[in-house]
């Protein structure tokens, strides 16, 4: 597998793992969509498989970027906060069941953890695409900043969420909802970036 062009990229590797990794945002939002509360309160036992599969979602998303750490330095970073991200989430499982509030603070660490793992991540996906294509390099560059008030109205509503009132109700609804549209749009330029960069490796000829 050879390396291309003058910023050294393998075009076709991240063309492949791109695709695996708008994978992992659809697995993302099925999981998270198990784990909420209103799924909770009718069917905990699918609640608690969705928290393990979001959590395991984490954990592998990061092994995935890592992979890419060859091509840009800031999946490296990115992969490490996923994955701190991923060990929030496990935790949280098991306050779930404990001691009051600490399964709240590990769902808004996770959420925390994750605004500097999809600042790194996008901008290094800016980085890889930016010859392919200039324009949806841009798009991942100000995707950046609503990942950031997503992730930080999902912070703030796994903190809210045991008040059971109207304005928590809103927030925690705000987060879910946040997250899960920036989860499609993610998903959406992955599967754009990816075939960019799988063109781009073509009209190469390597």
């Amino acid at each position: 597998m050879q390396k291309t062009a003058a910023r050294n990229v393998n075009y076709q590797k991240c063309g492949s793992i791109m695709m695996l990794l708008a994978v992992l945002n659809a697995l993302a939002v099925i999981a998270a969509v198990l784990a909420s509360d209103s799924v909770q309160g009718k069917t905990p036992a699918m609640a608690k498989a969705g928290a393990i599969g979001s959590a395991a979602v984490l954990a592998v998303y990061a092994a995935v970027l890592l992979a890419l750490s060859s091509e840009e330095t800031g999946y490296r970073t990115a992969s490490v906060f996923f994955l701190l991200a991923a060990a929030a989430g496990a935790a949280g499982l098991v306050f779930r069941a404990g001691t009051y509030g600490a399964a709240e603070i590990s769902g808004a660490a996770g959420s925390i953890f994750l605004i500097p793992a999809r600042i790194k991540e996008c901008s290094a996906h800016s980085f890889i695409v930016s010859d392919p294509d200039f324009a949806v390099s841009s798009v991942w560059r100000k995707i950046r900043k609503w990942h950031v008030v997503a992730l930080a109205v999902a912070a703030a509503a796994s903190l809210l969420a045991p008040l059971d009132t109207f304005f928590s109700s809103m927030v925690v609804s705000a987060g879910a909802i946040l997250c899960a549209v920036m989860h499609i749009v993610q998903m959406g330029l992955l599967l754009r970036s990816s075939r960019l960069c799988r063109d781009f490796y073509g009209t190469l000829g390597r």
